[in-house]
């Protein structure tokens, strides 16, 4: 077998991980899949020892190894960090030039090779499966680097910061991901064990923010638990603390978060000292800080203790190169609680391509679990796609059109205008806090309307 007879265009397009190595154990080729499922970055070990990728990959590789060495045949299932579950095979095979044996190894990723099989056999899926998990699918991001170099190189530079212990501010629009990515970078440098705390800071109430964040001592004031409560940092002692929506914080807790984030001391309310922890530190928001600092609404200082590292995360519509992926990743999700898969239909797929996507990920999900829902009925799933799809606003008011919503219930065009409403005085004013004293709501509304 010859490198020629494995050419790496061809192996590319296999949606299995290949990999052959020649006599001498040198890698001889490698496609991207198999280059994604050992975790191995953008790193490509053509040429290199096949103990090179045994010694760096995310699969345990010691009994594999073993195997190539002692020229044995291998199969069997691995388990990644992020809940995959690989076959890996590996077979010799002979050279037609020499006849020397090097050795063909070929992963298939379970849940993708289970799913094509149903969609190819048009059948239900089996009752075992439809129990076997509801809990969220994540991100396959080693997959997603691969179709996006942009996204590559922001993983990239969110590994190397978190690697070195710099602070990491993500921004981006609602529904991009920021929750998703920090997890990544907590798994990428924690233990499994170590927590992940997220806190959303919209959704505190402000005169509850610092008892709930630097945690109560007993007695500390009225209303307060007799045991005392831990707060949202301490809990995160020896991991991750994620504060989502940053900009939310009330002006003054910021002040004691600096020193918590200058010095490593929590004291807690009603505390006679303070606490060392270790603790990780990542936040995110949708909102300019730059612009809040200017309008001296959020702390220049601490903007540059959270912000060392600054990770935008673009939005669907500026990322179509991943629209696919994400999309069979969803139907992925979907399929569990059905009979029978579903695939999005081609033209849906087309009109997906084109759409604005203003609620990102979050909203595409909702899209293609209705599709799911809908297939069911009569009628050409292609001719209800406009009514699952939001108006692009900007666009039909710059034409001067009026926008009108389709086939829509009264309760949905008062959500709708009460939607922009908000999102217009979130704007405005800078903060989800302040809009919800302008329009007379507690933040709790605001938070719970603008979700979706």
């Amino acid at each position: 077998m010859t490198t020629t007879e494995f050419s790496s265009q061809v192996i590319d397009t296999f949606p299995h991980g290949i990999i052959y190595i020649d006599a001498d154990d040198i890698v001889r080729e490698i496609n991207a899949v198999a280059v994604a499922l050992n975790g191995l970055g953008t790193l490509m070990p053509l040429g290199e020892p096949i103990r090179e990728i045994a010694d760096i990959s995310e699969l345990d590789w010691s009994d594999l190894y073993d195997a190539i060495q002692q020229q044995k045949i291998y199969n069997d299932i691995l388990a990644s960090p992020h809940g995959k579950r690989i076959l890996v095979t590996a077979r010799r095979v002979a050279s037609s030039e020499n006849g020397q044996q090097g050795v063909l190894i070929i992963l298939y990723d379970l849940e993708l090779l289970q799913h094509t099989q149903r969609l190819a056999s048009n059948v239900g899926e089996p009752v075992g499966f439809q129990n076997f998990s509801t809990q969220k699918i994540r991100p396959d991001f080693a997959q997603q680097r691969i179709l996006s170099p942009e996204l590559d190189k922001l993983l990239a530079r969110g590994e190397r910061a978190i690697l070195q212990g710099a602070r990491t501010l993500i921004t981006g629009e609602s529904g991009v991901g920021k929750t998703e990515l920090a997890r990544y970078l907590h798994s990428f440098v924690a233990d499994p064990t170590d927590p992940f705390i997220v806190v959303n800071c919209a959704s505190i109430p402000e005169t509850l923010f610092e008892s709930e964040l630097f945690g109560y001592e007993r007695g500390a004031f009225t209303g307060a638990l007799q045991s005392g409560k831990t707060g949202f940092i301490e809990r995160a002692n020896g991991g991750t603390l994620f504060l989502d929506e940053i900009g939310e914080i009330p002006i003054a807790s910021q002040g004691k978060l600096l020193h918590f984030l200058e010095e490593g001391l929590v004291q807690k309310v009603g505390a006679a000292n303070p606490k060392k922890v270790n603790v990780r530190v990542i936040a995110a928001t949708n909102q300019e800080l730059q612009e809040m600092v200017a309008q001296r609404t959020f702390r220049k200082d601490l903007f540059y203790r959270l912000a060392v590292i600054r990770l935008h995360l673009r939005p669907l519509r500026d990322s179509t190169e991943l629209l696919n992926h994400l999309i069979e990743q969803i139907e992925l999700k979907v399929n569990q609680r059905r009979s029978k898969a579903f695939s999005t239909p081609k033209q849906c797929r087309q009109q997906l391509l084109t759409y604005h996507f203003p609620g990102n990920i979050r909203e595409l999900y909702n899209i293609i679990q209705q599709l799911s829902i809908f297939v069911d009925e009569p009628g050409n799933l292609a001719d209800i796609m406009p009514e699952l799809l939001t108006p692009d606003t900007d666009a039909d008011q710059s034409s001067g059109k009026a926008v009108m919503p389709i086939n829509a219930s009264l309760k949905e065009v008062v959500r709708d205008y009460e939607r922009k409403i908000i999102d217009a005085t979130i704007t405005k004013l800078g903060s989800k806090r302040k809009a919800a004293d302008h329009l007379g709501v507690d933040i709790g509304t605001i938070v719970r309307k603008t979700k979706s």
